[in-house]
Parts: C-alpha cells; structure tokens; sequence
C-alpha cells in the first residue's frame, strides 16, 4: 500500500479499498493522505501478505501489489492473492531503475541493485503455479534535481568528492544531466513490469 499511489486513487472511485501494509509509518502516511481527501472507504490490514490470515481477507474484484516482492516465500504470498481476487491480479516489479551505469561509477564494480529484473523471477514462479499471466513493460520518464539524486545516493554509499564528479560528469556525457530554472536536473527512466492475471 504504501503512502496510497494506488489506494487513494482507487478509494475515489470503488466501494471498498482493503490495504496489506506491514509499515506503521506508510500506513500513517496513507490514512493522513485519505484524510485529507474524506475518504473513509480504506481499511488497513496491517501485516505482510505472507502473515495475512485467509480469515482476514474477503474476495476482491481486483487485487494489486506493488514493488512488495521481497518476501522469504513469495510463492505463498502470490498464491494468497491469487485465492482472494475473483477478477484481476495485478503485479507492479521494478524492470530498470536506468542508473546500473551509476551505481557502477560508485562502487567500482557490476551493480548489484538489480543483478536481475525482478519481474522475470515473480513471473517463474506464478509458471511454477500453473498460472501463466501477461506482462508489459511500462516506462516513466521524468526529471529529479541533482542535489537530491545525489543525497539519495549518499543514503547507502558513500560518495567521495571524486566520485561525485565523475557522477555528474557521466551524467552530462550520457545526456542526462539538464539545466532548467538555474538547477540541474537529472533526467530519469524507469521501467516497470505490470504482470496481471485474469481466470
């Protein structure tokens, strides 16, 4: 669920959003957003998929999970979902973050944040299950300030004043490095796998 870039738009337009988020602080986060908005049609289920009882759970015209796909057995956690959705599952992986080039700069060797796309193992396993979905592959583009880039970045690496110019001098070899409004930007592409699923 999140902080509800799927469930507030979702709680807009449906009866009922029920939420599987294991976070307290997303889940703070999310009913502060719904607030705001008067929606009152969201329930938290607050636990991981793989914890969530059978008993906890309704049927559910659609059931979507985002970017959650870190579980010790995700194939219980993807065969409770699909036991709860009488209409479409949908699954959103991260395909491509685009900065394994960066991420190489800084540590000095292949990037290890995505060794594999994600999307492609969620997908085995639901083949595995007997249960052969659809996938696209979605791209969003959008611009990032660098000083911003560059502090996520220092969140788990340490970035030297070296490498912080060879970063930014990538970037601008690579045409990724713009100057709008006095600032530079970092143009970003990610690419998301949508599995979804529908009996």
């Amino acid at each position: 669920a999140g902080a509800g870039a799927y469930t507030i738009p979702l709680a807009r337009v449906v009866r009922r959003v029920t939420v599987v988020e294991p976070s307290k602080m997303q889940i703070l986060r999310l009913m502060r957003r719904a607030k705001r908005e008067s929606l009152s049609n969201i329930r938290v289920i607050n636990k991981r998929w793989e914890d969530v009882g059978y008993d906890e759970l309704e049927e559910y015209d659609i059931v979507i999970a985002a970017y959650c796909f870190n579980m010790p057995d995700i194939k219980s956690a993807l065969y409770k979902m699909l036991n709860v959705t009488k209409g479409v599952l949908f699954l959103v992986c991260l395909a491509d973050h685009g900065f394994r080039d960066v991420y190489e700069i800084i540590t000095g060797e292949f990037s290890s944040t995505l060794d594999y796309p994600e999307y492609v193992y969620i997908y085995n396993v639901l083949c595995q299950m007997g249960v052969y979905a659809n996938v696209e592959i979605v791209t969003r583009e959008y611009l990032i300030p660098l000083d911003f880039q560059l502090e996520i970045l220092r969140y788990n690496y340490d970035i030297t004043p070296e490498i912080e110019e060879r970063i930014r001098k990538h970037l601008a070899l690579t045409n990724r490095l713009v100057e709008k409004d006095g600032k530079l930007w970092v143009k970003r592409r990610y690419r998301d796998a949508v599995i979804w699923y529908q009996e």
